[in-house]
């Protein structure tokens, strides 16, 4: 798909936007190259409830994959305020989060809920 990162980039620019994502930052300040002082980041949507009892939810987790299996995205999620012993819904589904299912055993996948911000509803 040629136009994939026009059209998702687009995408993602908008959600990001929105007054109910937080986007936090993994990195480490001290480091010079610039290739390398960005670990990861996380985006969540705040207030998304299921039968009026919030639940938290991802939009997207990155970690660089030389970071990975450090604790970094533990650590993101400890950030966020998110436990991943808890029952928690995430939108996007990669092979990463695929092989996590054991681990994270209430996680739901939910893209739908990220499409359309609470007052289009």
């Amino acid at each position: 798909m040629a136009d994939w990162q026009d059209v998702m980039g687009a995408q993602w620019d908008k959600i990001v936007a929105r007054d109910d994502v937080s986007v936090f930052v993994a990195y480490y300040p001290g480091e010079d190259d610039r290739r390398f002082d960005l670990h990861g980041f996380i985006a969540v949507m705040d207030g998304y409830e299921v039968d009026d009892r919030p639940v938290p939810f991802i939009v997207y987790c990155y970690v660089k994959h030389l970071q990975r299996r450090l604790g970094i995205a533990s650590g993101m999620l400890a950030y966020a305020g998110i436990d991943p012993s808890k029952p928690f819904h995430f939108a996007a589904k990669t092979s990463v989060i695929t092989k996590l299912k054991k681990v994270l055993p209430l996680a739901r996948w939910k893209p739908i809920a990220i499409r359309y911000p609470k007052e289009s509803k």
